[in-house]
């Protein structure tokens, strides 16, 4: 409650015509009264708001984004230590000047996940003759090169890491994508992370892993995938994509207001499609942004983006070519999934022109550029390129001779780097092709074998191998005999040593093993490396990811908007508090990320519109004493003792909340 001389109870005194409002008629209440009670009513209803902001780790639901280390000790005793750290809003087109353009969109749900897992499952087990069935086995037969090729385990199954590098192989040649997650870096949490079955929601840099988990959960072994078992691991994530595009287009809907039961018409439609590819492409987040907030992010974007400009008239022309056109919710849903797959394609000529630039620059020897000789490009509706420095291409594994002698850029190794992705509202990231897969690929379908002898090697790439060894052939031939003596009398085909033969055979395609492998794999030996336990390395990942799309999106701009998305920490900061925990609790320790207790994140937009319905029922109802101070008593909020506030954390987080999973 409040006293008697409180503002709010002397606001309501002076609205009566006497010292007693019993039993008589209130009059107007006049101009100056009526501001000091709105500043009253205002001031009790943004309290609970001020302690939100000023105490995250002391209130029920938390605002933004929390990092809290949830340990449980051996007696089941729950200690929660929290990083005080508020995720700022992004509304419209300050979403693209953030630090993690995408942050508002790399969470999925487990209960999603379950869905659509049990669904492809059921379909392979219990109807065969369905659409997701036939579609299975048509991914079945596109993996099968790959999964004969790959080392087996002892039960003639692949592992969790050899798994991974034929998932990535399979959506990169099917779609173009790289799926977020499936490098070395995103299964270290496995070992030192548990996601149980009240984790509401996982970061998408972990979800791969948590569906190979629990497709071996459901298949009752851990003996590795079989063909079947990893074709329903890639449906899984294609049927995910297929779900979150219409999931996304169904939140464009509510934003514009629309029905999704009646035919929309042209305009609309074009509407339609640049809000979902605004936020797609650009990460605007419509959960905090209004349909105003987007068209004055999409007016920014033509005026002061020029790549925006190019894929915006990509988007449209596909649209004009598309026969019927899309009208309602079902056929709009279907030409958004095929933009998704055409857009892989249409950033592809960023690699073109970084491809040709770099042939026709200043090289030290096949396959290398002087990085001295190298200048940055900038040409019009096209991404910058070559303007990281040279550290920077020490961490991607993209540059050689760093410390000795003249730094030279590996050019498939930047190609096939984080520098030339960028990443996406869903599930995956849209990075350079390796040209080297197809040579890989020719040699396998040959085998059918892990490894081979190096005359079939040879067979298998005569053509490509003649035209780019040239006089050196019998060299190159030599060299991949040697080999094989030297690996027991056949070429393992996915090794550390016939990757380096490789990026000998075809300096311009294929890329030479070494660098940063857990976070940017660039052979099949350095995408099938242990992940090691690090979970920092998850975090990296994820870093530099974020840090190449937040170039593009504002490019054309002085980027004076720019903000940090993630928290007030610094990036070294939180490296070193999950490291520092990560490390002493190896097997207990979960690092979490807060969120309201019903999963869904809150904002300050839904604060603000809950506290003005509020207002609104307060001036509805009656302005007497009495009611005056009930609405008081249900507004007033009072900071609880840290004793009271350590005994409620478990209630408080009834999730366990994380930058991984919650």
């Amino acid at each position: 409650g409040v006293s008697a001389s409180s503002p709010l109870q002397a606001a309501a005194a002076r609205q009566t015509d006497g010292p007693s409002a019993r039993g008589r008629r209130r009059t107007p209440l006049a101009a100056p009264h009526a501001r000091a009670f709105m500043s009253a009513l205002a001031a009790k209803m943004l309290l609970p708001l001020a302690w939100a902001t000023l105490l995250p780790s002391s209130v029920t639901v938390c605002l933004g984004s929390e990092m809290a280390f949830v340990e449980v000790t051996p007696a089941d005793d729950i200690s929660i230590n929290t990083l005080d750290s508020i995720a700022r809003p992004m509304v419209g087109r300050q979403g693209l000047f953030a630090s993690d353009p995408m942050v508002a969109h790399d969470w999925a749900s487990t209960e999603v996940l379950d869905r659509a897992l049990d669904a492809e499952i059921v379909a392979s087990e219990q109807y065969p003759e369905s659409a997701a069935a036939a579609r299975q086995r048509r991914t079945e037969e596109e993996l099968r090169p790959v999964f004969e090729a790959l080392p087996k385990n002892a039960y003639g199954r692949l592992d969790n890491a050899t798994s991974r590098y034929a998932l990535h192989r399979y959506f990169s040649g099917a779609h173009g994508w790289s799926l977020k997650g499936l490098e070395p870096a995103g299964a270290a949490w496995v070992n030192v992370l548990s996601v149980s079955s009240d984790v509401r929601q996982v970061t998408k840099y972990i979800l791969p892993g948590v569906v190979h988990q629990r497709i071996l959960a459901r298949a009752g072994h851990d003996r590795g995938l079989d063909l079947r078992l990893l074709a329903i691991w890639a449906a899984t994530m294609e049927h995910m994509t297929h779900g979150e595009a219409f999931e996304y287009l169904a939140a464009v809907f509510q934003s514009l207001g629309l029905g999704v039961g009646v035919p929309r018409t042209p305009s609309e439609v074009e509407e339609i499609v640049l809000f979902f590819l605004v936020a797609y492409a650009f990460g605007t987040d419509f959960e905090v942004s209004s349909a105003a907030d987007i068209r004055s992010t999409l007016r920014y974007l033509d005026a002061h983006h020029q790549g925006w400009r190019e894929l915006r008239g990509f988007a449209l022309d596909m649209l004009q070519a598309t026969r019927p056109p899309p009208s309602d919710f079902r056929s709009l849903g279907s030409f958004l999934e095929r933009l998704m797959q055409r857009y892989a394609s249409w950033q592809e000529r960023d690699c073109s022109r970084a491809r040709e630039l770099l042939r026709a620059a200043a090289s030290a020897s096949p396959g290398r550029v002087l990085y001295d000789k190298l200048e940055p490009v900038a040409e019009p509706g096209h991404r910058e390129l070559f303007r990281e420095d040279q550290e920077y291409l020490v961490r991607l594994g993209a540059i050689a001779n760093a410390s000795i002698g003249e730094p030279v850029i590996i050019a498939p190794n930047y190609l096939l780097s984080q520098a030339m992705c960028l990443t996406t509202a869903s599930f995956h990231k849209v990075c350079c092709r390796s040209e080297c897969d197809q040579f890989l690929e020719q040699v396998e379908r040959r085998a059918r074998a892990p490894a081979a002898s190096a005359a079939m090697v040879a067979a298998a790439l005569a053509p490509a191998l003649a035209a780019s060894a040239g006089a050196d052939l019998a060299g190159r031939i030599h060299e991949l005999e040697l080999l094989a003596e030297r690996d027991g009398g056949e070429v393992r085909l996915h090794s550390d040593g016939f990757a380096e033969w490789l990026h000998r055979a075809f300096p311009w395609e294929c890329p030479a093993p070494g660098g940063r492998s857990r976070t940017n794999p660039k052979t099949a030996a350095e995408w099938m490396a242990d992940p090691g336990n690090n979970t920092v390395d998850t975090e990296e990942l994820m870093l530099e990811i974020a840090d190449v799309l937040s170039r593009y999106t504002t490019l054309g701009s002085d980027q004076t908007e720019r903000v940090d998305s993630g928290t007030s920490l610094s990036s070294e900061r939180r490296r070193e508090a999950l490291q520092e925990v990560l490390v002493e609790y190896p097997h207990r320790a979960r690092v979490a990320r807060g969120r309201g207790p019903s999963g869904r994140r809150l904002t300050l937009r839904s604060v603000f519109q809950s506290l003005a319905l509020v207002a609104m029922a307060c001036l509805a109802g009656s302005m007497g004493r009495s009611a005056f101070n009930s609405a008081v008593e249900a507004l007033e909020v009072t900071r609880p003792s840290p004793q009271k506030r350590r005994q409620e954390a478990p209630a408080r987080h009834e999730v366990p909340v994380d930058r991984l999973a919650v």
